[in-house]
């Protein structure tokens, strides 16, 4: 019986080079490959520029979908949701992406951006 694409673990987003890329990845098993939209705060990505979506074949009806966002700034952060879909079926997560501001007492060199979130999906 077929069935619509289910995720494996819990959705999650990685800030990497000191919080000047943003990575957030689902990983999903599914037995056909499944279509990603990307929306911010209920309203689809453009690619390019600033977003990049990447997806990944893993093998064994297995899908990693990702979406960069490259030199972010506190405009970017909101609600994301990543939805995929086949032709059985879709499902959702919802990963929020929040930035704390850096504290002014420490030295300006060691400033990162400091990447707050949570993640859940249905």
């Amino acid at each position: 019986m077929s069935k619509g694409p289910s995720f494996i673990g819990k959705p999650r987003i990685i800030p990497k080079d000191g919080g000047a890329l943003i990575v957030m990845e689902c990983k999903v098993k599914s037995p056909t490959p499944p279509t990603a939209k990307w929306m911010k705060d209920g309203v689809p990505l453009q690619m390019g520029g600033l977003y990049h979506a990447i997806f990944t074949d893993l093998g064994d009806q297995t899908y990693l979908c990702q979406l960069e966002i490259r030199g972010p700034s506190l405009s970017d952060a909101g609600q994301y949701r990543c939805n995929l879909r086949n032709e059985q079926g879709e499902t959702n997560a919802n990963l929020a992406l929040n930035f704390e501001e850096p504290d002014p007492n420490e030295r300006q060199e060691k400033q990162e951006k400091k990447v707050r979130f949570d993640s859940f999906f249905f």
